[in-house]
């Protein structure tokens, strides 16, 4: 058998069919139409990834062993899903790394190395510059903010996790 027959016919020995539950809904994926047509462009970006996730693990077993990954698109997240997505491969010890030319803070805040690509300049590195002078305007108290679920005029200490502030997003 010619390396060319076995191509033709090796899709024809695999299939894989998942499913994603979406508000209590079931939606069955064979296809790429499918998948495109299953939910918003942000879950099924992240059905793609669980699958790839399993399968990367199923390879490469050993889970002290840091997985690096390129991911296109990951700006079409929403807040949350972006949450859901980083929570995903700090359990499945996978590091992103992403070209995002207009990254938001809020993604940026998900990745340790963050680099600037100039045709004229080169590579330029991002770094955090701590200041340990204190703020006068934080001096006496926690920052405040309303809260969502809170009844109207109620606040609550504002604590700088990524899904609260990933909440304010609207969802892909």
């Amino acid at each position: 058998m010619s390396g060319g027959v076995l191509f033709r016919f090796f899709d024809s020995l695999v299939e894989m069919t998942i499913q994603i539950t979406e508000n209590g809904r079931q939606v069955p994926i064979k296809t790429d139409n499918d998948l495109q047509n299953a939910s918003s462009t942000g879950l099924s970006m992240l059905a793609v990834i669980v699958v790839f996730c399993g399968m990367t693990r199923y390879l490469c077993p050993d889970d002290g062993v840091t997985i690096h990954w390129p991911l296109d698109e990951i700006g079409k997240l929403s807040g949350k899903n972006t949450v859901l997505l980083f929570d995903l491969m700090k359990q499945y010890n996978v590091t992103l790394f992403c070209a995002q030319p207009d990254a938001s803070p809020a993604l940026n805040r998900f990745f340790v190395n963050k680099n600037l690509l100039d045709l004229k300049k080169g590579v330029r590195q991002f770094e955090i510059k701590r200041s340990s002078a204190s703020n006068p305007l934080l001096a006496n108290s926690q920052r405040l903010v309303h809260h969502q679920g809170a009844k109207s005029g109620s606040i609550l200490p504002h604590s700088s996790t990524p899904a609260m502030e990933a909440n304010n997003e609207p969802n892909l």
